[in-house]
């Protein structure tokens, strides 16, 4: 399944090119229940909408905002989201992920059989067409800044599986960041604002994007 989110920017109406992996990006298990993968394929889909307005929200502020997301839903008996935690992300931007978690939550499934059931959902969305992608750094070009990832620790990550996103702007100053993995809120947001408080390497007039991962 393909999708179209718009944004207006000071060319007019712009195009991004945000997709669905509905295939292989969605596993569905039961705790007690089950639920058929096209259920949570159409519950997803049902705040599609409400998910690229979070992008669209950002643009104007971070024109180059793109990635990948991981949604791990518990689904109760009744269809309601009972949780839902943002797994894995390469937005690098924590506003538009806790966007995203927000709408996820308000999802209606349908009833799984038997009993709660969990499941994961992954989409992403791609630059517009017409926009430069930031300069690709590997980790280790901020693995000074961060330590092997001893930096974030104080956010009570402890040695769980983490992935974080930065976007780093001339002179170093990090324009946005984010994180995903199976921790609270509370702490995902720490880590982000901890990586948006440090200072990286200059990658000069256009920005840099580094995507670091803890297991």
């Amino acid at each position: 399944m393909a999708s179209d989110a718009s944004r207006a920017g000071a060319g007019g109406e712009r195009t991004s090119r945000p997709y669905e992996e509905a295939d292989d990006g969605m596993i569905v298990e039961g705790l007690d229940g089950t639920i058929r993968p096209e259920a949570v394929e159409d519950g997803v889909r049902s705040v599609l909408p409400q998910m690229f307005d979070c992008f669209t929200a950002r643009y104007d502020d971070l024109e180059i905002l793109s990635g990948d997301v991981t949604i791990g839903f518990r689904i109760a008996i009744d269809g309601r989201v009972a949780s839902a935690k943002l797994l894995s992300s390469t937005l690098g931007d924590r506003e538009t992920e806790r966007c995203i978690l927000s709408a996820a939550r308000t999802i209606r499934f349908s009833r799984p059989s038997g009993g709660e059931a969990e499941a994961t959902h992954s989409f992403g969305v791609a630059l517009p067409e017409d926009t430069r992608a930031p300069e690709v750094w590997p980790s280790q070009r901020v693995s000074r800044q961060l330590g092997g990832g001893a930096a974030l620790r104080s956010c009570g990550r402890g040695e769980g599986p983490l992935t974080a996103a930065i976007y780093i702007g001339p002179g170093g100053r990090p324009l946005a960041a984010g994180a995903s993995g199976d921790l609270d809120d509370r702490a995902l947001d720490c880590v982000a604002k901890k990586l948006s408080s440090l200072r990286y390497d200059d990658p000069g007039s256009y920005p840099a994007k580094v995507i670091v991962r803890y297991e």
